[in-house]
């Protein structure tokens, strides 16, 4: 049994947090990447279950795969403006320009989910552990729809 920990990556003298540095890790509510932190690593917050708030700096350029995948009570990513690799958008991951969905926070209660015509591609697990997403609604055409590359682990979206 742990106790809940606050992370605050500021002013570090680490400039990535590396692969797999916290996964699994349940006692994380709450991080914070500033500043120096320019690297997050893959799989580097995986099933971080408990974690519920996430804040990434405008240093951040690379994000590796599944980073925050099976964070299943993360409500909201939070992108600091200036970031010149990423942004988010209604708690959401995406690269710098909204064409590319990284991850769904799988903590949102909302239980429908609203992708914009921007989105070009959804990445691997993007929805991992979203239970509470019963709806999908696409704001394109059908054929824009078609075309959009979804990555493995986003499989309810295969009926959208």
């Amino acid at each position: 049994m742990c106790s809940n920990i606050n992370i605050y990556f500021c002013n570090s003298v680490f400039p990535k947090i590396n692969d797999y540095a916290f996964y699994d890790f349940n006692c994380l509510i709450s991080v914070e990447i500033t500043n120096s932190v320019e690297s997050i690593g893959n799989s580097s917050f995986f099933n971080c279950e408990n974690l519920t708030n996430l804040v990434i700096g405008d240093s951040v350029t690379v994000i590796g795969n599944y980073a925050f995948a099976g964070c299943k009570y993360l409500e909201e990513i939070e992108v600091e403006l200036g970031n010149p690799n990423y942004s988010s958008s209604s708690g959401a991951l995406f690269n710098e320009d909204g064409s590319v969905l990284i991850t769904y926070p799988a903590g949102k209660t909302d239980n429908f989910v609203i992708i914009t015509s921007d989105v070009t591609e959804i990445s691997n697990m993007a929805f991992y552990k979203c239970s509470s997403v019963k709806k999908v609604t696409y704001h394109g055409t059908r054929s824009a729809w078609n075309s959009i590359e979804i990555g493995s682990g986003n499989d309810f979206l295969d009926s959208a």
